[in-house]
């Protein structure tokens, strides 16, 4: 059988011989591959990579029928790359969640401070500031700002009770 011959010429790794189980096959291979992971360009790629890969597996091809394993090795290959591809998106989406989680975060920051330093004074926003954004200890904020504990935690509590006032909690 021709196939036999082709394969022996495979297995000396006979150029002409990629060459011509190439031009037998790709067009098989291709369809395959596209209908696994519908996308022509992927295909091509991965088609040339399963002719790539029977070239140098062919010592594992035990006989039977090549064009069975020349197809299962294609359907591997784009079972895989649709598994690549698919673990790439689902790390872009989860990187735009991530962006997307932070810019609400600073857009509901600059929001929060914006509308403690209109009601609080500048003193007793930045108390507060520090304490619930930056999760500052009662502590750290009187030695940053030089103040002693007892009154910076005054002003934090007046500080709360005005924001709550303001919106309307009790």
């Amino acid at each position: 059988m021709m196939v036999d011959g082709l394969i022996v010429r495979l297995k000396q790794k006979d150029e002409t011989a990629f060459e011509e189980v190439y031009e037998m096959y790709y067009t098989i291979v291709f369809y395959v591959i596209d209908k696994v992971i519908k996308d022509k360009e992927g295909a091509k790629d991965v088609a040339q990579d399963t002719f790539l890969t029977m070239f140098y597996k062919i010592h594992q091809y035990n006989g039977g029928n090549f064009k069975y394993w020349l197809l299962q090795i294609a359907k591997n290959k784009a079972i895989n790359y649709l598994s690549q591809v698919i673990r790439e998106r689902e790390k872009v989406e989860k990187k735009i969640v991530e962006l997307e989680n932070k810019i609400d975060l600073e857009f509901d920051f600059k929001t929060f401070s914006k509308e403690v330093e209109e009601l609080l004074d500048p003193e007793s926003s930045k108390i507060i500031i520090n304490k619930l954004i930056f999760d500052y200890t009662f502590k750290e904020i009187s030695e940053e700002m030089n103040l002693n504990m007892s009154a910076v935690y005054r002003k934090y509590q007046e500080g709360i009770l005005r924001i709550q006032e303001a919106m309307g909690i009790k």
